[in-house]
């Protein structure tokens, strides 16, 4: 199986994933849209994964590959080609979709609480998130659910922390494909949002080590379930 990866970051992201996706004997194709890459508009693989990044998802002046991004998401879609989303990657699905983007909202970074909703138990994919579980976040924007989306996790700070479009299209806002040495390596890049929640390097490092592993755990188990959806 062949997966089409974009990244934001200036150093690979895909954290616990790439892992997964390893394990499983996939080949990763990695689009650095940013350095000037071009993002492929027809489904050129077998799935698609958009992750985070510093910008927001409506900077198509930063980043002016976004408008194919926005194609390729619906492309793959109407092809039945999973799509996954994180973070920004999330927004950009919403927006593809034309629901309403929110900018430099609440932060939310570290640890925070994410719970199914009533669709999570029925869903192929999302079904490995029983209870209520701690995922990294780290993000101020956030998106209203797309009229075509059905939720699948929430909290109390953003409400459509994860939801899923058709059959094999996933969006995330909390970064489940994190560890600690991924984190540790965007703090050194993005010190400016760091500011945002001032006194992280006394409690960070005690949510490590409380909820790292429920994540890695999680992750690997979605990680799997979202492969079998490729055909």
């Amino acid at each position: 199986m062949r997966i089409a990866v974009v990244e934001h970051h200036s150093k690979p992201a895909l954290g616990v994933l790439g892992r997964v996706f390893e394990a499983a004997g996939a080949h990763v194709d990695t689009f650095w849209g940013e350095k000037g890459e071009k993002v492929p508009t027809s489904p050129s693989h077998d799935a698609l994964v958009i992750l985070g990044g510093a910008m927001n998802a409506k900077d198509d002046q930063r980043c002016p590959y976004f408008p194919d991004l926005l194609k390729t998401i619906r492309n793959y879609e109407a092809d039945d080609r999973p799509v996954l989303g994180i973070c920004l990657g999330a927004q950009l699905i919403a927006r593809s979709y034309g629901a309403e983007l929110k900018l430099a909202g609440d932060v939310e970074f570290g640890y925070q609480d994410i719970a199914p909703t009533q669709h999570a138990s029925d869903d192929p994919v999302f079904e490995v998130l029983e209870n209520e579980l701690p995922m990294f976040q780290w993000h101020t924007d956030h998106y209203k659910l797309p009229s075509n989306a059905t939720r699948l996790a929430t909290n109390e700070n953003y409400p459509n922390q994860a939801f899923r479009i058709g059959k094999t299209t996933y969006a995330c806002q909390f970064h489940f494909e994190a560890d600690r040495p991924l984190v540790e390596g965007w703090i050194e890049t993005h010190n400016d949002m760091c500011d945002l929640a001032p006194g992280y390097e006394k409690w960070l490092p005690n949510q490590f080590k409380d909820f790292e592993q429920g994540s890695i755990e999680f992750c690997e188990g979605f990680g799997k379930r979202w492969l079998e959806l490729i055909d």
